[in-house]
Parts: C-alpha cells; structure tokens; sequence
C-alpha cells in the first residue's frame, strides 16, 4: 500500500525537484526514512533513478540537498 502511494507522489511531483519530507506528504507514511526507504527499494528494483541537484558552481552533485525524480 505504502509504495502506490509513493508512486502516486512521484508521479504528481514528476517535474519537480522534491526531498523526502515532502515526497512523504499526503501519504499515510510518517517518517521521511520510511520514504527513503521505500524510494531506495524502487530505485533498487530500476523502477526509478534519483537525480541530484547540481551544484553549478562546481560542476558537481550537490549530495546535501537529495531530490528525487523519475
């Protein structure tokens, strides 16, 4: 139940950039590490890829800030 409503997320913030609190938001899931790993699952089953924000002063992925796309 928990990860159709994850996907159900995703799919509504699909264009966006959004982080695990607010992925887990309007789901019945109450932490952001149970989102974490439910995200981690689907993206271990290749379901989904997370994409970083870029740290364009560097050229580098900004790993503070995770955000999660399709």
């Amino acid at each position: 139940m928990f990860i159709r409503q994850i996907v159900k997320r995703l799919d509504e913030t699909l264009t966006s950039p959004v982080g695990f609190n607010t992925l887990g938001e309007g789901t019945e899931i109450g932490l952001h590490h149970t989102v974490l790993s439910y995200v981690d699952f689907l993206r271990n089953s290749f379901a989904i890829s997370m994409i970083y924000e870029l740290d364009r002063n560097r050229d580098v992925p900004a790993f503070r800030k995770k955000k999660v796309s399709l």
